[in-house]
């Protein structure tokens, strides 16, 4: 080739390096971190764009004056794939700067053929040295396991490749499946006392890789049961799964509380929770970090499929039921609202794959749900489908009218009836009040209602939270916002159960832990007498515990 086809060519370089920089953009997006990006996503997208458009200008100037071109493309290809491969991942940043640098480098040789080509190549060595052990390592320091990997082992797939349990009540469950061969699918369920009594639902047809949801009623309540599903007239015998009916009066029982996870977490903490074998699993979002922005239910499937098939995952969930409510990234990115593109999505594969309890909402409305365990009534609020943020002066909604209405009618229906409600509310209750936060103190004058309408119940409140990478307790000194009167209520943040630590709102009375490997426990205590014992606590991995707090509830005169 003729020393000015080669600079033709060389200069073509960078631009091929455009073309594949806006390709990626165009197919995936500009990339963006889970963890928000710098801790705050309004910066990373602008700097990363802006490390492009100087690719883009260093492509144009390349037909003029390539070493000065050359010069500029490199280490802005540097930097790009520094970011990418630090906020990412290593092999995303070794791709990115490996096209820009080696494009730049080539322009360079072009301008200054001979020797200089050997020092063009060094540079792209050490551009991929530069981004692929730094990233590396950063990555796995930031953004890695928090905790030791599990030792579960997960039987082989025989008929159903995961199921879990879920809108459990005193005398039924609803089972969700994804089965592996073709023909109705039917659940069993059994108590295991010796006699063939076993309970089964009525058949669904179904093919290999679809969901199935599947209800029994009928069972006897405080009982616990195993599961299996039958496909085409043969029971699985791969992966059984267990249960307990939850009691019908007043009866003792501990939930586990938790929350944000990486997708595919197979750390520790799943199977130390499993281990202590809660009447009930309260997952309260950021199930996985897949941050989906596009209508695409089966993106959403394919994130549910990476959660359940994780075997310390797959055994906690298998073992107790379990109640989701989503937050953030796993509805739509990460600070999402209800104006997020994947709404639709979110909400179809949600209804389809989660063993839910009826969603007062309807078929695309928020997920919230209630129900009862004993004399408890639990109540689960969804503070991202039905989020519009306000101005600049506040204003806006969490839950929107329809859901702010029902919380309502929850509290008033409960006066008098339940002496205690766990309020599953997934984001930071307890922060200033400032337009644009993403949590509670955001949407201030809603918070007040709330508040008001907690102090009217004539109900002890104790809320569970998530979203904030921490375990945090308050005892009702810093969680009071109404206007008219009233006291404040307990409040226990459990997480994160797989992502580094972050602290958001407060403040605490009992402070805050940030860190991975965490979750919440809650103890009730009911004899059937005039008080309940509950206990609040924030617990590792290891079992440590890292928060606790104790409080006598009295039963109102005709409670359940």
């Amino acid at each position: 080739m003729t020393s000015q086809g080669a600079t033709s060519l060389s200069r073509l370089w960078l631009g091929v390096a455009v073309v594949v920089l806006a390709v990626l953009v165009l197919v995936e997006g500009v990339p963006e971190s889970p963890q928000g990006g710098f801790g705050r996503r309004n910066l990373e997208v602008p700097i990363l764009l802006a490390l492009g458009g100087v690719v883009v200008l260093a492509a144009v100037a390349a037909w003029w004056v390539p070493r000065v071109a050359a010069a500029v493309a490199a280490p802005a290809g540097f930097l790009l794939g520094g970011l990418a491969g630090v906020e990412h991942a290593p092999l995303t940043g070794v791709v990115v700067a490996a096209v820009v640098v080696a494009a730049a480098a080539a322009t360079w040789w072009a301008a200054r053929p001979g020797p200089v080509w050997r020092g063009a190549g060094v540079l792209v060595g050490l551009a991929l040295v530069a981004v692929t052990l730094p990233g590396t390592r950063t990555t796995h320091r930031y953004l890695g396991p928090t905790q030791p990997e599990s030792d579960t082992v997960l039987a082989p797939v025989d008929l159903v490749r995961w199921a879990w349990a879920g809108g459990t009540t005193a005398d039924g469950v609803t089972v969700t499946a994804e089965v592996a061969g073709d023909g109705d699918a039917v659940l069993v369920v059994d108590d295991d006392d010796g006699v063939d009594d076993a309970v089964r639902s009525a058949p669904q047809p179904a093919r290999a890789g679809e969901v199935v949801r599947l209800r029994v009623e009928g069972l006897v309540p405080d009982t616990a049961y195993t599961y299996a599903v039958e496909v085409g007239g043969r029971l699985d015998r791969g992966r059984p799964g267990r249960f307990r009916t939850f009691p019908d009066g007043p009866a003792s029982f501990a939930v586990a509380v938790g929350a944000c996870a990486w997708t595919g977490s197979n750390g520790r903490v799943f199977d130390t929770i499993r281990e202590r074998e809660p009447l009930l699993f309260l997952h309260t979002g950021d199930l996985h970090y897949e941050d989906i922005t596009v209508d695409d239910p089966e993106r959403f499937h394919e994130a549910y499929d990476d959660v359940l098939t994780s075997p310390s995952q797959s055994s906690l969930y298998r073992s107790t039921s379990v109640a989701y409510v989503w937050d953030d990234h796993d509805f739509g990115g990460n600070d999402a609202d209800g104006r997020v593109p994947s709404r639709r999505a979110a909400h179809a594969a949600y209804r389809e794959v989660v063993p839910h309890y009826p969603l007062p909402g309807g078929d695309e409305g928020t997920i919230h749900q209630a129900f009862t365990i004993g004399r408890v009534r639990v109540v689960v609020l969804d503070t991202r489908s039905g989020r519009e943020p306000g101005g600049r002066d506040g204003g806006g909604t969490m839950l929107g009218a329809e859901q702010l209405a029902w919380l309502r009618s929850e509290l008033e229906a409960a006066s008098g009836r339940f002496p205690l409600v766990l309020l599953v509310n997934p984001d930071p209750w307890i922060a200033p009040a400032e337009p644009g936060r993403d949590d509670w103190g955001g949407y201030a004058e809603e918070r007040a209602e709330v508040a008001e309408a907690i102090a009217a119940a004539d109900t002890q409140v104790v809320m569970l939270s998530g979203d904030a990478h921490m375990v945090a307790l308050d005892d009702g000194t810093n969680s009071n916002y109404s206007r008219v009167s009233g006291q404040g209520f307990p409040v226990l943040h459990a997480a994160a159960l797989d992502r580094r630590g972050t602290r958001k709102g407060g403040p605490y009375s009992d402070g805050t832990h940030p860190g991975g490997g965490r979750f919440g426990w809650v103890e009730v205590h009911d004899d059937g007498g005039d008080e309940l014992r509950v206990a609040l606590t924030g617990l590792t991995w290891r079992g440590e515990q890292l928060v606790h707090h104790e409080l006598t509830v009295p039963v109102p005169a005709g409670a359940s």
